[in-house]
């Protein structure tokens, strides 16, 4: 049998191909990483198996070989991307951009009062709170930040406690216990 082809992209007709234009950037995946950068460089035909493959580059990492993986493996990649409080707000949801996400976040300086900015250590994908170990103390959890919390609540403002606070355990506990109220 001929190898599986990719089908080509025709308009409307909901296929799509796997091979990107060169110079896209994209995650690769990578043993020590979980995922590096990688630009196309052109197309690497089909392996054995007839699966798309797709020649890329290391993006700001000297380039280094080429290398070949298949384009099924490989993530879209926002060049300019902003750290978001909310995962949601990612133009590209994937597993590379939300660890690079969560990596940025971390490597933030922590508001030491509420209001100041969101948290460096909590960030959220739909209703799931995702939280970080710092390996240090933190001065979020005061009666400060709760009393922060618990003002949006009782004003019912938890969407500007979302926007401006950002997520947070308080935020998760204070949308329950307004949940609750309202049922």
């Amino acid at each position: 049998l001929p190898p599986r082809r990719a089908p080509a992209m025709v308009a409307g007709s909901g296929s799509f191909s796997l091979v990107r234009p060169t110079r896209t950037p994209l995650w690769a995946p990578d043993r020590t990483k979980a995922f590096v950068k990688v630009v196309v460089l052109a197309d690497g035909g089909h392996g054995s198996d007839g699966r798309p493959l797709s020649r890329v580059v290391r993006d700001g990492e000297g380039g280094g070989e080429p290398e070949l993986f298949a384009a099924e493996d490989l993530l879209p990649r926002m060049e300019n991307r902003a750290c978001v409080a909310n995962m949601d707000e990612l133009v590209e949801l994937n597993e590379a951009e939300m660890l690079a996400n969560i990596e940025e976040m971390y490597n933030r300086c922590q508001p030491s009062t509420p209001g100041d900015g969101w948290s460096a250590v909590y960030t959220s994908v739909g209703p799931v709170l995702i939280a970080m170990n710092p390996f240090t103390e933190l001065n979020m959890y005061d009666s400060e930040w709760v009393a922060a919390f618990r003002k949006a609540g009782n004003q019912g403002s938890i969407d500007w406690a979302w926007r401006t606070l950002g997520p947070h355990c308080y935020l998760t506990a204070e949308q329950a216990f307004q949940g609750l109220r309202r049922n």
